[in-house]
């Protein structure tokens, strides 16, 4: 059975103030991130084609991309959920509220469970408010293991990253940076108030140069924001040869 739940597409409630809101589960990514971003907040969760895929296939899929290094899975993020089962009674669990103890957490049961419990129609998410800046360091290393090392390094020291990957030169072709000699690249994506980032910035920059780093790149603004969705988006289309 195949189930077209893109119909649902409409915002049910959304608390700007209590940092909560609700989406029928047909609604893109992309969209909820459009209509969240006019309170300077967003919904901490990305994934492969976010401009098709539906938050309700992502959690029915359980799938997920860089910014679970930051801020978890997408099950993380889940308050409630509204949900039709197989006899086609409804069922809710969860609320629209952070702190709610009442009952079992039934709703996220449902990520990752791929309908098999029943099919999602609503939603309600915890939000974040949008880091005030943000910046991308791009490095470029001879191997994987000094790559892999650094990265590590990064995750575990004081910087802390809103995302962070590794990948090889094929990624790196889909990204438009092709010119950036290597063979291993670390992308660090880091945000927040002028000063702190730019501490962050520097000593990322220092990390990857200790490290074995040969090229380092800074990259902000809708550049940035398109790498990662490339970055995100790799595996899922069809990508030209490197």
């Amino acid at each position: 059975i195949a189930l077209d739940t893109t119909s649902l597409n409409q915002p049910v409630s959304i608390n700007s103030a209590d940092l909560t809101a609700t989406f029928e589960a047909g609604m893109t990514l992309d969209s909820v991130q459009s209509i969240l971003a006019e309170n300077n907040q967003f919904l901490a969760m990305d994934a492969a084609l976010s401009n098709n895929a539906t938050i309700g296939g992502i959690l029915a899929s359980g799938t997920s991309g860089p910014l679970k290094w930051q801020y978890g899975n997408p099950r993380d993020l889940v308050l409630g959920m509204k949900v039709v089962q197989a006899d086609g009674s409804i069922t809710k669990s969860g609320g629209q509220v952070v702190k709610n103890v009442s009952g079992y957490d039934m709703a996220r049961l449902h990520v990752g469970g791929l309908g098999s419990l029943g099919v999602v129609c609503e939603v309600s998410f915890k939000l974040t408010p949008k880091p005030a800046n943000e910046k991308t360091v791009l490095a470029a290393f001879d191997n994987s293991e000094s790559c892999g090392d650094v990265a590590l390094s990064i995750f575990n020291g004081q910087v802390t990253p809103l995302a962070l990957n590794v990948f090889d030169r094929g990624v790196l072709s889909a990204t438009g940076m092709s010119n950036i000699e290597g063979e291993q690249y670390l992308a660090v994506r880091l945000g927040g108030r002028p000063r702190g980032l730019a501490r962050m910035v520097d000593e990322t920059i220092q990390a990857s140069r200790a490290g074995g780093g040969t090229t380092i790149e800074i990259v902000d603004g809708g550049f940035a924001l398109d790498l990662w969705r490339r970055i995100s988006d790799f595996g899922w289309v069809d990508q030209p040869p490197p």
